[in-house]
């Protein structure tokens, strides 16, 4: 076995590849988005405090949410003795998701904002309509019919889940 090359003390070769940007750019947006969800409004001062990431990060990587749709400016907060801070929010209509129930007389849907705040129900029997097709077709349905009801468009449904009982 031979030993492998340092260069400074880090070894050549150590598994460590180059950093990504690109991936270090989501990791920030994630945590920032991840402590503004949870810290509901908040401005780019309290999210540098809390990330630990330095302002000129926070800056970009929340005019890169922004650019996004994923986060909104409120306006002016309260001073603390200083200038007035620009609050920021989560934008929970950035997207919607949709829950399925499928039980074993019943169907139902529900469609919500990324906040969870449910927006529309619905609800179906299955009795008469339980081979798979029409199952999905009355899933499908319904997820149309909820679209319509709240007038949010196809494309801004992201995710949808489903459990059995």
């Amino acid at each position: 076995m031979t030993p492998r090359k340092t260069r400074g003390g880090v070894q050549i070769g150590s598994g460590i590849g180059p950093s990504r940007p690109g991936l270090l750019k989501q990791l920030n947006a994630g945590q920032l988005l991840n402590l503004l969800r949870s810290h509901n409004p908040c401005s780019r001062a309290d999210l540098v405090r809390m990330s630990g990431l330095s302002a000129p990060t926070v800056s970009s990587t929340v005019a890169y949410l922004q650019r996004k749709g994923l986060i909104k400016e409120l306006g002016l907060g309260t001073s603390n003795g200083g200038r007035r801070p620009d609050m920021l929010c989560f934008n929970s209509a950035y997207g919607y998701v949709a829950g399925v129930d499928l039980g074993g007389t019943n169907i139902r849907l529900a469609i919500a904002d990324l906040d969870g705040k449910i927006l529309a129900r619905w609800n179906v029997s299955t009795r008469g309509n339980r081979t798979p097709n029409k199952i999905v077709n009355l899933i499908q349905s319904g997820l149309h019919h909820l679209l319509q009801q709240t007038g949010t468009s196809e494309k801004r449904l992201l995710a949808a889940g489903l459990g059995a009982t």
